[in-house]
């Protein structure tokens, strides 16, 4: 979670060389999101993940050359990245172990091991989470950093929620039965094609009203994109050229 650095969810076994998308579709949260995140809550992803209603990330990085509004979105969420970078840190300068796991992967059995270990550091991070102070979350984040700390590391968010926690969990459980409702609704409803294109729009959408509360918490005015622009990650100017060549091509045909 960005503000209390709790783990609320992972995935353990794949190689470095996979993919950020193969080792999310593994996730217990695209199984059922509703049983982490509550009404209004949503995961800052990178690119490489997949468009969902519940994931935001940025624009592409070609689309970024060439608008200055998508850059700037673009530069803002990579500042709010750093939380997740600090939530790693934290948890290797507790367990320095996991900074590069150096058991022999030689087995099942040695794998098996593998993800037990970086499981159970995962806990026990979490459990002691609850009892640490400024000063030793300090301490833990430098040693899990693989850089020098700037300014912004230096921020701390308590993590003793416990009780909201509680009913949070509650309440996400009547949110999951009403989601998986949905989702049997939809899958008799809409072809698997419709479905996709709902959640790529869905996904688009809520990144559009974010980006409409940033400029508006900035002061900022968007600058060379309109709306329907930036559903399709393309500026004014190039929303402009592309529905002129397929205005053409529908007179020629």
């Amino acid at each position: 979670m960005v503000h209390t650095l709790r783990i609320i969810s992972y995935v353990v076994g794949h190689r470095g060389a996979s993919s950020d998308s193969r080792a999310w579709s593994c996730s217990s949260i695209v199984e059922g999101p509703a049983k982490y995140l509550g009404a209004g809550e949503w995961i800052w992803a990178d690119l490489g993940y997949p468009y969902a209603p519940y994931l935001v990330s940025p624009y592409q990085h070609m689309a970024a050359t060439k608008s200055v509004d998508f850059r700037r979105f673009n530069y803002y969420l990579s500042s709010i990245r750093i939380r997740s970078e600090h939530a790693m840190a934290y948890v290797k300068g507790r367990f320095p172990a996991l900074k590069g796991y150096r058991g022999l992967l030689s087995s099942t059995d040695a794998e098996s091991y593998a993800h037990d270990f970086i499981l159970a550091a995962l806990v026990a991070h979490n459990l002691a989470m609850i009892n640490d102070a400024a000063g030793r979350y300090l301490h833990y984040v430098k040693e899990g950093l693989e850089r020098a700390m700037v300014a912004a590391d230096y921020d701390w968010f308590s993590a003793q929620d416990e009780d909201i926690e509680r009913a949070a969990v509650a309440q996400r459980q009547t949110s999951h039965q009403s989601w998986l409702e949905r989702q049997q609704f939809e899958a008799q409803q809409y072809s698997l094609a419709d479905r996709d294109d709902i959640r790529i729009d869905a996904a688009k959408e809520r990144r559009e009203a974010l980006h409409d509360s940033l400029n508006r918490a900035k002061g900022l005015t968007f600058e060379d994109t309109t709306w329907r622009s930036r559903f399709k990650e393309l500026s004014r100017q190039q929303l402009v050229i592309l529905e002129q060549r397929q205005m053409d091509r529908r007179i020629l045909t």
